[in-house]
């Protein structure tokens, strides 16, 4: 029995340009938006993104309309309040700060629960804690498996 699996990477435009260029897999796709993916998607991986796209909320609303079976999140920053950071990158890698948000655990699992139950959830071992004077964010790991 062979799957058949297409893997699309919705990515940066410069991600997605230089993708089209470099690959011609007939299994991988890179596009600019998920709306641009006609196929059904059975699986949503969002592995260390979510904290850093400027309209998360945006995003899973999008996500959530297409229904997958699976929505994944791993590495993703969650504490017991949202706020939003700067990331600095050490000068020894390449310059550079971005913004990235902590979710509120509760927050960020409430947007799913209606429409998905929670799986199960782990603790990212990629990443590490941040530890702030007034909360902990703890990288973790969610699997939601769409309801009924």
């Amino acid at each position: 029995m062979s799957a058949n699996i297409m893997w699309y990477i919705v990515e940066q435009p410069h991600f997605v340009k230089r993708g089209k260029e470099l690959f011609s897999d007939p299994g991988i796709r890179f596009e600019y938006s998920i709306d641009e993916i006609a196929d059904k998607i059975d699986v949503v991986l969002f592995s260390g993104v979510i904290g850093y796209i400027k309209d998360p909320e945006s995003i899973l609303e999008t996500v959530l309309k297409r229904k997958p079976q699976y929505i994944i999140f791993d590495r993703t920053l969650v504490g017991s309040r949202q706020r939003i950071c700067i990331e600095r990158v050490p000068e020894i890698i390449y310059v550079s700060a971005r913004p990235v948000c902590i979710f509120d655990e509760r927050y960020l699992l409430s947007l799913l629960s209606a429409e998905y139950y929670l799986e199960c959830e782990f603790h990212s071992k990629v990443d590490k804690d941040v530890l702030f004077d007034d909360m902990k964010a703890i990288s973790k790991g969610f699997v939601w498996r769409r309801k009924g």
